[in-house]
Formats: structure tokens, sequence, C-alpha cells
């Protein structure tokens, strides 16, 4: 073998001059293996994740298991891979009876979130959160039902309506992509651009078509903007202060709440003793698989 190589090279300088030096040939081989995961539809073991942002804040990002700190500890936490994973009560507050037709604004939602490391409490308008796990886009609807009707202690019931308005639907799993962003109700059935959701009967908030839907969603109402609260100032607390007016009277109870919902409380007979004069009431909201 050696003397073969001491030829090559000596044939190589007689003929061109050039070094040329011998390398093997390439011997490559590539193979094939295979690396899988099989799903099925998620929401048995439910593990918590961050709500899409409600806020107009960005650093306001509610944490994956909150602390509700009022209006007070609300439905959460459903199982299934199509289910609620966040409901709100709803706190309209506590205010002086007037014997006429009032409108009051609910309270923001108070919730903890974490900046730069430090758990902090933030205020946020009403919504829910909802999460479908079933795989593909099958589509879905969300629907609320009040009656209209609030009782206290001793079941003493009044008549008020609750309206809202300003609706959005906020993605927690497709950033930036709105292929898949569901339909919210918009449409007035009443006053201005408010819809009553005290009918009775189910009322629509969002559907997502089939091919829609897929994932974590916030539907809310309102928001944190200045612009957005109520002033304090007028019978309902939501008049724009006049220009030129140095030193209006603001109602501290009735400012700085959620103005894109509303109860309206019509005139009629309330109690205000201690033990009977916190009115409740029931909102039943449905989460379905039958997009609307």
């Amino acid at each position: 073998m050696k003397r073969v190589l001491t030829n090559l090279a000596l044939c190589s300088v007689v003929l061109s001059g050039l070094a040329v030096t011998a390398h093997a040939a390439e011997d490559i081989r590539s193979a094939g293996t295979k690396s899988d995961i099989q799903f099925f539809p998620g929401g048995d073991d439910v593990v918590p994740t961050p709500d899409p942002n409600p806020d107009t804040d960005p650093e306001k990002d509610p944490d994956p298991d909150p602390i509700i700190v009022a209006p007070g500890e609300a439905e959460q936490g459903q199982m299934g891979p199509l289910r609620f994973t966040y409901l709100p009560d709803i706190s309209f507050g506590k205010t002086q009876l007037i014997a006429q037709k009032q409108n009051y604004y609910a309270d923001y939602m108070k919730r903890t979130f974490t900046k730069d490391g430090v758990e902090q409490i933030g205020e946020y308008p009403t919504f829910l959160t909802l999460e479908d796990l079933r795989g593909d886009t099958k589509g879905w609807s969300v629907s609320i039902k009040h009656s209209g009707k609030f009782k206290n202690a001793e079941n003493e019931e009044i008549n008020a309506t609750i309206w809202f308005k300003n609706p959005y639907i906020l993605s927690g799993s497709f950033e930036g992509d709105t292929s898949q962003t569901p339909e919210t109700l918009t449409g007035a059935t009443g006053e201005r651009d408010y819809f009553n959701i005290s009918t009775g009967s189910d009322v629509l908030l969002a559907s997502a078509a089939k091919g829609k839907g897929y994932g974590k969603w916030s539907v809310g109402y309102g928001t944190t903007n200045e612009e957005d609260k109520t002033t304090g100032y007028g019978l309902d607390g939501n008049k724009p202060i006049p220009a030129g007016v140095t030193e209006p009277h603001i109602n501290q109870g009735k400012k700085g709440k959620n103005k894109a919902v509303k109860l309206e409380v019509p005139a009629q007979v309330i109690s205000t003793d201690e033990t009977k004069s916190k009115y409740t009431s029931v909102l039943e909201w449905t989460i379905s698989n039958v997009p609307f």
C-alpha cells in the first residue's frame, strides 16, 4: 500500500505539476425513527392558567389562581373539556335609598396579580373566563339568565334590571391571531348601547361558530380607564362634570364604578332595616357545546 501511494504522488507531479491529495469516498447513511404524542380531551386534571388580561394595563395579568378580594369568592375551577374557569359575583355596593327610579353601577372586581415578583391587588372590570379543550374547533355558546328579582333575608322581593355594555373577548391561547375569535353580543336591546340580561330567559353573551373558539377566553364588560368610570356627579353619579364647574358635588359612594354594568331599580318600597337591607339575586351562567 505504501508503494502505491508514492507512485500516485509522483504521477501527479509529472502530469500537472500540481499537488493532488487523495480522499476516501464519503460514506453517509441515514435512518428514520418515530416520535409520537396522542391527545385526549383536557379539563379533568385542572391546572390553573393565567386568564387573558381583561384590563388595559398589560402589566396587570391576573394570577393563574388568584385571590378574589372583592366582591367575594366566585365560582371557579369547573372540570371537563368545555368549562367556565372563572365566573364573577357582581356587587353594586351600598348606597343611600332614593324614592324614584335610580341607576347603580357595578363595583370593580379586586383580585391579585404579580408584578416584578410581588403579589399585588388590582381593579378589574367584570369578566368571566372559559376554556375549550375538546380538540379541533367544534364551537360553543355562553349565555346568562337573570329573573330581574332581588330578595332580602326576609324573602321580601324587589324588581331590578341588570344591563351590560362594551363587551370584549380576549384570547389566552392565540396571541395576535384573531382567526379563532368568537363573537360577542354587542347589539342594543334597550336604552342606547346597553343590553338587558334580566329578561327571565337565556341571553346570549358570546358564541364561537364551528372553526373558532379553541383554547382559553376572557369575556368582559368595561375597562378601568378613567373615562369608563362613573364620575360621582348627578343623580346616578354618572353625569359628566360640566366645564367651568370648579366645585361640583361629588357622591363618593357613586364615584369610580364600572359604567358598563348597570342596575336599574324602579321606584318601589325597599327596606333599609339592618337585617333586611341587603338584597341578593342569582345569575345563571350557561356554557353549551352548541354554537348560537
